[in-house]
């Protein structure tokens, strides 16, 4: 269910109420003795709240008068910060937990799909990127040093990392021939396997050669390439094509965006996640805690 952030703050301060506990003491005397009445209310005590909570007590015969609002205050900044924090954990948490099934060869395509379709709007795919390169020999020094000749290193475009590093879910790599304008259909695709960085010493033999055909395997890390830095994809893959053709190597890619920070000034923003409700939740949880410290 997508939602605006005006719908968020409502949610929020809604779950801010309920965890509000409004504590009503009676006494009266029975049998010559004080007898203590304790009654606990949850939820806000809010003006629109209050007559109804009184008209309960009176049934109960306990004092209407120590009932007193309990309602929780927040300034829309304060809203909007505290939102952006449960927001920005449960994106790490959910993305953490994706990363994690797609290295484990016991989830299914399945399950996979089912978790990354919470992120819907942000879950997107970016248009064919081509082999990372720069001209002159230091490009093939430092490829080879890093990568080994079989080694293909992509950049992950700045559209994609806007707002925080992107979690990549797949990745497709093409081989087009040498020579080619317009729209050409690859001459080779293989869907490429993410490994971690402490497994790939052990596979890199096996994707750039003969024995290992049905894929490439890939990695998402920095390296530093004439005097920069730059966020890449890695592939280890053995080319199809003549050796040391650097021409017509591109990767299609899909992932899931680091969100955009809510801003107060965007009330009517849509949210592009389906757990929105989830966060106002998780923001309520992190506001409250804070304020019975």
């Amino acid at each position: 269910m997508r939602l605006t952030l005006a719908d968020l703050k409502d949610t929020f301060l809604a779950a801010c109420r309920r965890m509000i506990n409004t504590q009503v003491v009676s006494e009266e005397m029975i049998d010559n003795k004080k007898v203590a009445t304790t009654r606990n209310y949850a939820g806000g005590t809010e003006e629109r709240h209050i007559q109804q909570m009184r008209e309960e007590a009176g049934k109960a015969d306990m004092n209407v008068s120590s009932i007193a609002p309990g309602n929780v205050y927040f300034t829309d900044d304060e809203v909007v910060m505290f939102l952006n924090m449960a927001w920005e954990k449960l994106h790490t948490s959910k993305c953490e937990a994706i990363k994690g099934a797609i290295l484990d060869p016991n989830h299914s395509p399945g399950v996979i799909e089912a978790m990354i379709y919470d992120h819907d709007q942000l879950y997107q795919s970016e248009k064919v990127i081509f082999e990372f390169k720069i001209a002159g020999r230091l490009f093939s020094t430092d490829h080879v040093i890093r990568s080994g000749q079989n080694g293909l290193i992509f950049q992950i475009t700045d559209n994609m990392q806007l707002w925080g590093p992107p979690t990549i879910v797949s990745v497709i790599l093409m081989e087009y021939p040498k020579q080619w304008t317009g729209n050409v259909e690859p001459l080779v695709s293989k869907v490429c396997k993410l490994v971690g960085l402490h497994e790939i010493a052990g596979f890199i033999n096996l994707a750039t050669n003969s024995r290992y055909s049905s894929g490439a395997l890939y990695i998402h890390r920095k390296t530093f390439i004439a005097n920069r830095s730059y966020d890449i994809l890695e592939v280890f893959h053995k080319r199809e094509s003549e050796a040391g053709n650097f021409e017509g190597c591109a990767i299609a890619v899909t992932y899931i965006r680091y969100p955009k920070p809510l801003a107060v000034s965007g009330m009517d923003r849509i949210i592009e996640v389906a757990y929105g409700y989830e966060i106002a939740h998780e923001a309520a949880v992190l506001a409250m805690s804070q304020l019975k410290q």
